[in-house]
């Protein structure tokens, strides 16, 4: 039989491309989600499974929400290993969108108060009626992912980062 701490040495990548994005009417998010969800699960600790489960469903769900061109594809990238988890999104933007991305992106970094920050923000959305606007912060705050931004050849891209060696210390090698 082989050790849970062995199990927690194994290292996968996993990558996802779709197009035309036009043709995306299914629950993505969710399909992509419970599968990679249940692939960690099989080799770390159900947190693991978890957050990687909410932040691939916000990028997606992100992604299909916001389309630009609806020729263009969707890139989803997905490397785990016992150190770290690695997610990398790319998609299709205008700059105006990116911007707005790498602003709200920079504020969650640079906060040192993500539960006020979240408070205020759920406060400025619901005067406007908007809804929506705290998946990034709830990755960072609840979720402990470390997210980047960057903007390359008219794409999106998202880079959120998990340290896996504090789940499973968290979770005492219970894989």
């Amino acid at each position: 039989m082989i050790a849970e701490e062995e199990l927690a040495r194994t290292s996968m990548t996993i990558a996802y491309s779709f197009a035309p994005l036009r043709n995306i009417v299914c629950d993505l998010s969710g399909i992509v989600a419970n599968a990679v969800r249940e692939l960690i699960e099989a080799f770390y600790p159900r947190l693991a499974g978890k957050r990687v489960d909410v932040l691939l469903t916000e990028l997606i769900d992100n992604i299909t929400q916001n389309v630009v061109d609806g020729d263009s594809r969707m890139f989803v990238d997905i490397t785990v290993d016992e150190d770290e988890l690695r997610v990398k999104t790319r998609n299709v933007v205008d700059p105006e969108q990116f911007e707005a991305v790498r602003q709200h992106v920079e504020l969650i970094n640079q906060s040192d108060d993500l539960p006020g920050l979240m408070r205020k923000t759920i406060k400025e959305r619901r005067k406007k009626r908007l809804s929506g606007g705290l998946g990034f912060i709830r990755l960072v705050h609840e979720n402990k992912f470390e997210i980047a931004v960057a903007y390359e050849a008219s794409f999106l891209v998202i880079n959120a980062r998990l340290d896996m060696a504090r789940i499973i210390e968290s979770a005492g090698g219970d894989a």
